[in-house]
């Protein structure tokens, strides 16, 4: 609420920036997931991250929409929900690509170790119960598990450098001066 009431009185591209930056900095920090992750971490996590998606969203629909006439407003609004919505579709594909490949790279990563002339890998093969493939589908499993928690963190740090490189292209937009569509 207090964004809406005060926006209008802000520069949008710097309120942009700040929401950028906020979830730039939570993404890279917060790229640190392993399998003890509790869910509150989880949690907080998500939270700091709405909250710069938040500090994003609203000033660029007030930037993108504050040089339209009244008349147009209607029209060029749907044309914006619908590229945000494109450019969400295709990142959402992209980062779902990337995080696939960075999965199956980690998995490939960690597989490299195991072998007989590791000692760890020996003395964990001794230490669980069952045959040796039993053993060895325990060890896929948590090794899959590993490589797709390495490929979330992967993605995070990507997202968050990406999106570190986008602050400077929003001050390339001019400064809205006609925000009457957005006062109450």
């Amino acid at each position: 609420p207090f964004l809406g009431v005060y926006l209008p009185k802000l520069d949008s591209r710097k309120v942009i920036a700040i929401g950028f930056f906020t979830f730039s900095l939570v993404s890279i920090l917060g790229a640190n997931y392993n399998p003890e992750t509790t869910k509150s971490y989880i949690s907080i996590n998500r939270f700091f991250s709405g909250f710069g998606l938040g500090l994003f969203f609203m000033p660029l629909s007030l930037l993108s929409l504050s040089e339209i006439s009244d008349s147009d407003i209607a029209a060029a609004s749907g044309l914006f929900n619908f590229i945000k919505n494109l450019g969400s579709s295709v990142a959402t594909s992209l980062s779902v690509n990337y995080w696939n490949n960075r999965q199956a790279i980690n998995h490939q990563s960690i597989i490299e170790n195991v072998n007989t002339g590791n000692t760890n890998f020996i003395q964990w093969m001794s230490m669980i119960p069952g045959t040796v493939d039993e053993k060895l589908q325990t060890l896929d499993r948590i090794i899959s598990n590993q490589s797709a928690i390495m490929g979330i963190n992967d993605m995070m740090v990507l997202s968050g450098i990406g999106i570190l490189f986008l602050i400077p292209i929003v001050f390339l937009a001019k400064k809205p001066k006609n925000a009457t569509h957005f006062e109450l």
